[in-house]
Order: C-alpha cells, then sequence, then structure tokens
C-alpha cells in the first residue's frame, strides 16, 4: 500500500472582484519594528485578500479548467498564466482574468511532448522551459506556447539522477542529484546528501554548487514489504533562484545558503525562530487526520503502518519558501496534518530580519510572489485543485 504521509501542503472561475478597501482584507499583520532607522526595521503591513481575482478549477468552465497529476502554475509578464498539467501532459494558457486561451503540447515523446510533465519555470523574454521526468528532457516553448527546442540536462540527462529544482532568468537550470533505494536498503530514516549542479541554457555543465543534505525518507520494511515514504515531519531540501542567486534550504536550520555566480560565492542568510517540539498531542492530531484520508478498508493497515513510523522529537524550521519579485523571501512555516488549513508565511529580508508575517487562505499554497499578486494551487474539501491568483497589499 501506498499511502501519502507529506505535508499537503468559486464556483465562478472569471475574474472576481476584489474587495474595495483594506478594511476588508481578511488576512492582516502588522509588524512591529525596533525603533531604529534602519531600513530593515521599517514597520510593514502585508495583506492577502480573501477573495481570488482569478479562480481557475471550475468544471463548468470546460475541460481546461480541470487539473490534475502534477499542477504548477506561473506568471508571465503582461499577468497571463502559464499552467503545467501532468495529468494531460500539456502547457496551457490562461489570460489575465483566466480565460483559456490555448494549450500546448501531449502525450507522446516527440517535440514538444511529454511523457510525465513534472517542472516549469517562465524565465528572460518569459521563455517558458517545462522537463520531462520520463525522457529526461527540458522543452523549450515562447510565451504563446510555440515550441521552440529541447535539450537534455548533461550528455544523457544525468541518466535518471538529476532532479531540476530552479533557474535563473537566463535559463541555466540548477539541478540535484539523487540516490535509488532497493530492496537491500536498511529500514529506518534515510538522509542522503544531494550534490547541486548548475547547467546552462544549452544543458552543459557549468559547475558543481556542493553538496547539500537532502530530503528526509523513511525505508518501512516488514516481513511481508517494504516500501519507502517521506518521513512524517520529514526535512526537505529546497532550492529556489532569484535573478542569478540561488536559494539553499534544508529545514535543519532557520537559515538558507545563498550562492551567486558561482559555489565560492556564498552567504548565509539568517533569521530568527522558534524550535517547536513534536508533542504526543501533535502525533496524535497527525495520526487521526491521516487514518481519517486513508480508504476505509485501508485505515486498519494505515494506523499500523503509523505506529511504526519515526516521529522526530522536533519540526523542520520550515515546509518551504519562495522568493518573491523583490527578492524578499517567504518562508512558510511548518503545517502538519491535524494542525489547521492555515499556513504563515514570513517574510525576510536580504539581511535576515523579518518584516512581516501573512496567514494564507485555508488550503492555499503559493508559489510565486510578485509586488501586488500571489500565485499557486488551492484544494477544495474533496481535493480537487484549483489555479488561483490573490491580491497582495504592503503598506509602509
Amino acid at each position: 500500500m501506498t499511502f501519502p504521509l507529506s505535508v499537503s501542503s468559486l464556483t465562478h472561475r472569471r475574474t472576481i472582484a476584489t474587495a474595495s478597501s483594506l478594511a476588508a482584507l481578511s488576512f492582516v499583520l502588522a509588524c512591529a519594528a525596533d525603533s531604529d532607522d534602519s531600513a530593515s526595521s521599517a514597520r510593514r503591513v502585508f495583506a492577502v485578500d480573501s477573495v481570488p481575482t482569478v479562480d481557475i478549477g471550475d468544471e463548468a468552465d470546460g475541460p481546461h479548467a480541470i487539473f490534475s497529476g502534477t499542477v504548477i502554475p506561473a506568471l508571465l509578464s503582461d499577468g497571463s498564466i502559464v499552467v503545467a498539467n501532468g495529468g494531460s501532459q500539456e502547457l496551457r494558457f490562461f489570460d489575465q482574468a483566466g480565460v483559456w486561451m490555448r494549450s500546448t503540447g501531449r502525450a507522446g515523446s516527440g517535440p514538444g511532448e511529454f511523457n510525465s510533465l513534472g517542472w516549469l519555470h517562465v524565465g528572460t523574454a518569459d521563455t517558458v522551459r517545462a522537463y520531462d521526468w520520463g525522457q529526461l528532457r527540458v522543452s523549450v516553448f515562447s510565451s504563446d506556447g510555440k515550441y521552440q527546442r529541447g535539450y537534455m540536462l548533461g550528455t544523457n540527462g544525468g541518466g535518471g539522477t538529476l532532479r531540476p529544482q530552479a533557474a535563473l532568468a537566463n535559463g541555466a537550470v540548477v539541478a540535484s542529484t539523487q540516490s535509488s533505494v532497493d530492496m537491500n536498503s536498511a529500514p529506518g530514516v534515510r538522509r542522503d546528501t544531494s550534490l547541486l549542479m548548475l547547467f546552462d541554457a544549452e544543458g552543459r555543465l557549468l559547475d558543481t554548487l556542493g553538496r547539500f543534505p537532502g530530503s528526509e525518507a523513511w525505508v518501512d520494511r516488514t516481513e511481508r514489504s517494504m516500501s519507502v515514504r517521506s518521513r512524517p515531519f520529514g526535512k526537505r531540501l529546497t532550492v529556489r533562484a532569484h535573478n542569478t542567486s540561488v536559494y539553499v534550504g534544508s529545514a535543519d536550520f532557520h537559515e538558507l545558503t545563498v550562492l551567486s555566480g558561482n559555489r565560492s560565492d556564498r552567504r548565509t542568510l539568517k533569521w530568527s525562530g522558534p524550535t517547536v517540539a513534536i508533542t504526543p498531542q501533535i502525533v496524535d492530531a497527525y495520526v487521526a487526520a491521516t487514518v481519517a484520508d486513508a480508504p476505509t478498508d485501508q485505515r486498519a493497515s494505515a494506523t499500523e503502518m503509523l505506529r511504526r513510523a519515526p516521529f522526530p522529537a522536533a519540526m523542520p524550521t520550515f515546509a518551504t519558501f519562495v522568493v518573491a519579485d523583490d527578492g524578499t523571501v517567504w518562508v512558510g512555516r511548518y503545517l502538519a496534518r491535524g494542525q489547521g488549513e492555515r499556513q504563515t508565511f514570513d517574510v525576510i529580508d536580504t539581511a535576515g530580519a523579518t518584516l512581516g508575517s501573512v496567514e494564507m487562505p485555508a488550503r492555499f499554497a503559493p508559489s510565486q510572489v510578485t509586488r501586488e499578486r500571489v500565485v499557486g494551487i488551492w484544494r477544495d474539501t474533496d481535493d480537487v485543485v484549483h489555479v488561483r491568483v490573490y491580491r497582495l497589499v504592503r503598506e509602509p
């Protein structure tokens, strides 16, 4: 049985009117500042509107509004949206109001086709890059969805051991190595290191960026079976890019490694944050929520499996992070199953000062933050995926 243990992280889809004043915004937190005059300590207010300006996911709007598999949205410079939809192996383009314009790609092995679409990046001049895990191939498209070319990362695509993580504005791709787990792997928690590698926009290796702690896995072995799962409350390697910099975090500490230009040009971005213990009550809530999500005929085996789970003593220091267009880092606090549906993000400046925090709408996972918008995936109570855009307000 494969049962997920990782954090998970309106009826009308046309443009939805936003609230007319700041008072109508639902999620606001003013952040008090120190009394000095530095920019990093200035008072900030961050607010995400309670109603999305764009909502794509209503089946009444046709098949192009229905998403499945891996779903990754990204904004183009004119405000239109491209969505990688793994279920149909295609890229879907929507205008600023969320109205479908065109789709490109399909299932297959030819130019511009995909077997396992699972990564998306929009770079300079709105060049769209998408990665096919099945063919180990990066496909490049113009902003209007026209196929331009394809290439592998390295001479053989890494032989299946590379995982694209992020891309710089010029199209250079950061990929990580991943280790395989076989039937001889020892049971328990496994955490290998990942080597980060930088490839240019043609797939040629430019540099290795160093080794970092990978994501925590759990090798679960019984007399009858063996499986590899995400560790409950496990740390994960997260890699993002902004302009010419690469941001790397393993969630061991309240810090990120920032690499600019090459592996020798690096710094550590640190911020203050608490260590949150995993109490028996937190474990009980996690187990109850996980078992409740299982099909009825699998709940007994899910409960038995969770009794064997290697729960850590403390939460990861963060769940994920997003680098906004202005260079601030939005760090998502860890939110486990059974702890609610609204994730809080702390906004960190380039010096590590916390500028403010904002609680996202329930069941919404942001993937991109611009000056005025937050873009990401929202799931309804039936786990149906919507692509949403929310208005973001920042006030000094």
